[in-house]
């Protein structure tokens, strides 16, 4: 399940990654039909006495068309003239739009490809837990010789037929032996609970150089 997730995360950057770099093309060419639109625009207004020119040639346009407007002359060359001026500024207008917007996406890719890539980052194993102190015997090594008598606690619930979970205290000494067993709960002083101190007794484990360890250990008996 985990494997699937992962491919489909993957995949999802890869498509992610793909739009992005499809954005950020069109940005590009929409910015350098944008640059293009105004160097044309300004071409001709690069020093005081063009653009002073240019000014005056508006002026004369206007008049040419109030002139046109009166006795009707020449009114439709100059209309085209105005209205090629005005698509010129839409498309500008236009351009200028479509920019945002791709920028707004390229945001938005970026965004979700972070968010992806997060999903896909494996999570760090937990820290090992610290090592038992030199010569003590560790959690591992208990349970692993309270696991070795099972088969003996299953006798004792097969031959007294209580089911439960029972507590159990011991007491490990340094040589691995358990010198002492002592049941709690409901299974004190009971058939089944002598029966599974026996066995508790019967656990060894491996030497070691410290003090005697007392353990709480259950034994579920189904």
């Amino acid at each position: 399940m985990y494997r699937d997730e992962g491919e489909a995360l993957r995949a999802r950057v890869a498509t992610l990654q793909a739009e992005l770099g499809e954005a950020r093309q069109r940005r590009r060419d929409l910015e350098a039909r944008a640059a293009d639109a105004r160097q044309a625009r300004q071409a001709a207004l690069r020093t005081p006495a063009e653009r002073e020119g240019a000014r005056q040639r508006y002026i004369a346009l206007g008049l040419g068309l109030a002139l046109c407007a009166v006795g009707g002359i020449g009114s439709q060359v100059l209309q085209s003239r105005f209205a090629a001026a005005e698509a010129e500024r839409a498309e500008l207008t236009l351009l200028s739009e479509r920019a945002q917007k791709a920028q707004a996406r390229v945001s938005e890719i970026r965004r979700e490809l972070a968010s992806a890539r997060e999903r896909c980052t494996p999570a760090q194993e937990p820290a090992p837990p610290p090592a038992a102190p030199f010569g003590a015997l560790g959690r591992a090594e208990i349970q692993a010789g309270m696991g070795a008598i099972k088969t003996t606690v299953q006798a004792c619930y097969d031959q007294h037929r209580v089911p439960g979970t029972a507590f159990v205290t011991i007491r490990i000494e340094g040589s691995g032996e358990v010198s002492s067993a002592k049941v709690k709960g409901i299974f004190r002083d009971t058939p089944t609970g002598a029966c599974l101190e026996r066995a508790a007794r019967s656990a060894r484990f491996r030497a070691y150089r410290g003090d005697a360890i007392t353990v709480d250990y259950p034994f579920i008996l189904r």
